[in-house]
């Protein structure tokens, strides 16, 4: 009689535990997915940086464009029109 008393309450603990850890895994799993999709979540934020990224770039490309234009301007004593042609060649030349 002893043995069996102690099966039954082995696996009532054992089936209780089992119960507990699912719970907790189910509520770590929500709490993942929701760090991961929420609004302030970490695919938003990546989308996010690589548009910022992708913007300064271009800011980038644009500035030195204009830099390259303004010191060709100066050697070479270009017209406000020749500037402007020599400047959408530069842009042009970097896409």
């Amino acid at each position: 009689m002893k043995n069996l008393r102690k099966t039954k309450e082995s696996k009532g603990i054992t089936l209780v535990a089992l119960v507990v850890t699912i719970i907790v895994l189910l509520i770590l799993a929500g709490i993942t997915i929701a760090m991961l999709t929420g609004e302030n979540g970490i695919i938003n934020r990546a989308f996010q940086a690589k548009e910022a990224t992708e913007y300064a770039q271009i800011e980038e490309e644009v500035a030195l464009a204009w830099t390259e234009v303004q010191a060709e301007k100066v050697i070479e004593n270009l017209s406000q029109e020749e500037t402007a042609d020599y400047l959408e060649e530069v842009l042009r030349q970097n896409d």
